[in-house]
């Protein structure tokens, strides 16, 4: 009887719950992929980030033998759902795409560094900043004045919904977008819809349907000096990434301090990552994501 009840339960939430989480509807896809090691010049460049999703072989022809790259590269190839490739495909921030004629089944590969490889951060719209401690404060406002990884993002979700919807997307409440998003990709699409509106002013949450998190480091790293060395020597991690997105991963660039905590003009303190908290007036619904562990 138990074994029954187990049973038409599984049922029940395979036809009812899984449907819910799975179907990926008629809206556009943004693929948003993890962090990235600078070269010898410490410039990230989004042909890097290109790679998580295509694979190494992102600039060659499509394969049409199985297994595939990624789920991308599944839905780019069969065609899964009635969905084809944005135009262009792989983006970054002054990618123009090309209208679909209102087609809004469409996958884009978005890499949120910046086209010249130069410094940043995820950023947090200026809601708060790391300790004071050595000279992490000073490095980086300097990475965040150049560049927000979050802002980029908000700013290409509004060109795909030109592209789709429409000039006139805004009076279109079903107007959203669905992302997908690796390791600390994953945070900068939390960022952007918590501390970041569309060039239009409206908050990026607003037009954001579903977001799937895979490996997504929510609650920062637990390694800390140790993990700053491996990234520097295997990674090649420069200096701007280890006053930047590693803080906001709490990852200790001295070795010694324990924890990085950020601050907000409230004086809290908190990891970077613990101010992304859901019930902290995040805006991501429950039932968009997964969330993974802490790494």
């Amino acid at each position: 009887m138990k074994i029954f009840i187990k049973v038409m339960l599984g049922i029940t939430l395979l036809f009812l719950g899984f449907p819910q989480v799975l179907e990926a509807g008629n809206y556009p896809i943004v693929f948003i992929h993890g962090q990235k090691g600078a070269g010898d010049d410490d410039k990230v460049f989004p042909i890097e980030g290109w790679k998580d999703w295509n694979g190494a072989g992102y600039d060659l022809p499509p394969r049409n033998e199985q297994p595939y790259r990624s789920a991308m590269d599944k839905i780019r190839i069969e065609g899964y759902g009635g969905y084809t490739p944005g135009e262009p495909f792989n983006c970054h921030l002054n990618t123009e795409l090309i209208p679909t004629g209102g087609e809004t089944r469409k996958i884009y590969n978005f890499s949120y560094y910046n086209p010249d490889g130069s410094k940043g951060v995820i950023g947090s719209n200026g809601f708060c900043l790391p300790d004071d401690y050595k000279d992490w404060r000073t490095k980086y406002e300097d990475a965040l004045a150049n560049a927000s990884w979050a802002e980029h993002f908000a700013m290409f979700v509004e060109k795909v919904l030109n592209a789709c919807y429409g000039s006139n997307w805004q009076s279109n409440p079903d107007a959203k977008v669905d992302v997908v998003a690796h390791c600390m990709g994953g945070l900068v699409v939390r960022a952007a819809m918590k501390w970041y509106n569309l060039p239009c002013g409206e908050p990026v949450r607003n037009r954001i349907r579903k977001l799937l998190l895979i490996a997504t480091p929510n609650k920062g790293c637990h390694f800390k000096g140790e993990c700053n060395a491996i990234q520097q020597i295997f990674f090649g991690h420069s200096d701007w990434q280890t006053h930047g997105e590693d803080l906001e991963m709490n990852v200790d660039p001295s070795y010694f301090k324990p924890d990085v905590y950020f601050e907000d003009d409230n004086g809290t303190q908190k990891h970077w990552c613990d101010f992304l908290d859901p019930s902290d007036d995040c805006g991501v619904p429950p039932s968009c994501h997964r969330w993974s562990q802490r790494r």
